[in-house]
């Protein structure tokens, strides 16, 4: 596809810092993965990601399933430092996101964008200051939760009929505050309903796909999607294999396709954005966009199917900037 060079990439969602840390989720990978040599494994890569022409990539600072001793935030400080450091280390290849101009910048320099994000908000450890800390650290969006249950509320995989709790809903509003856009992939049904409720601000959901087409309950249901949309906000379409398609093997990049057509009949396709979900899964279940060098192939299947290539480039890219300059200016 020649025209390639013309779009720019801004994914909401990826794990990128767990194999630079050392913890890898591609079976018998070992030990810390070189973020700037080109592998052959995993998705993400300084390489990978100049050919995909990412200009906006989220890093995501997950603290894991279980507290560890050291406790999340002290995890979340120590992801932070990994992305500080690969930026250093990059120079004038990559620069940091903190606002839309930064963003704005990173793609008209053909620059690799990093966007430092939370997903979990037990690194906040109960105490609402440690949003002001981690926002003074780069962070610009959070995920309030991850599967389970934390201080701000239920996550989609935890037991109960609870939704967010007042902690919860005090995050948001500071958020808002801040400059922090609110991640609600993750959110058990009733927490977003209440997040729905809580804020007027845009909500994102950074990697989250249609229920009515992929049944788990971490996919969002149409009336979800259309509530979304009616914040300013934005579903992002993930390449996570079994949100696309449950039956393992099935899913392609065909499928993942039918989501954001979905998405975009539902909600307009000004609230359709890309969350990959990169290095957060096992490559064993498949692949739909292969890797962050992958992207195009999204386009010409999007083409194809009769988007313009200015709507191909609103998915790409401007939904999610007009997102982050609403929020974080």
């Amino acid at each position: 596809m020649e025209h390639y060079a013309d779009y720019a990439i801004a994914d909401c969602h990826s794990d990128a810092l767990l194999p630079v840390v050392g913890q890898s989720l591609v079976p018998g990978e070992t030990g810390e993965r070189d973020f700037f040599a080109k592998n052959s494994i995993g998705h993400v890569d300084m390489p990978r990601l100049e050919a995909g022409h990412v200009a906006c990539q989220a890093f995501a600072c997950f603290a894991g399933e279980t507290i560890p001793p050291e406790g999340a935030r002290a995890v979340t400080d120590m992801l932070l430092d990994s992305l500080d450091t690969i930026l250093a280390q990059a120079g004038p290849r990559m620069r940091r996101i903190l606002s839309a101009a930064d963003a704005e910048a990173a793609r008209r320099d053909g620059t690799v964008g990093a966007l430092a994000t939370i997903e979990g908000g037990e690194c906040l450890e109960g105490d609402l200051a440690l949003l002001g800390h981690f926002h003074g650290r780069g962070v610009r969006m959070l995920g309030l939760t991850h599967n389970k249950r934390n201080e701000l509320g239920r996550g989609a995989k935890a037991e109960g009929t609870d939704g967010l709790t007042d902690f919860g809903k005090a995050v948001i509003r500071e958020c808002a505050r801040l400059g922090v856009v609110v991640d609600v992939s993750h959110l058990s049904d009733q927490a977003l309903d209440d997040a729905l409720k809580t804020t007027d601000a845009p909500l994102v959901a950074s990697h989250s796909n249609c229920r009515a087409l992929c049944c788990h309950v971490r996919n969002l249901r149409d009336d979800q999607i259309i509530d979304i949309g009616r914040t300013g906000g934005l579903v992002a379409a993930t390449c996570v294999p079994y949100f696309v398609e449950r039956q393992k093997g099935m899913a392609t990049l065909g499928r993942l396709a039918d989501h954001i057509e979905r998405v975009a009949r539902l909600a307009g396709i000004e609230h359709v954005a890309l969350g990959s979900d990169f290095e957060g899964y096992d490559p064993s279940y498949g692949a739909t966009v292969p890797d962050a060098a992958g992207w195009p192939l999204l386009a010409d299947e999007l083409e194809r199917r009769g988007f313009s290539r200015g709507e191909v480039d609103r998915v790409f890219w401007g939904n999610w900037l007009a997102v982050f300059k609403s929020v974080a200016g």
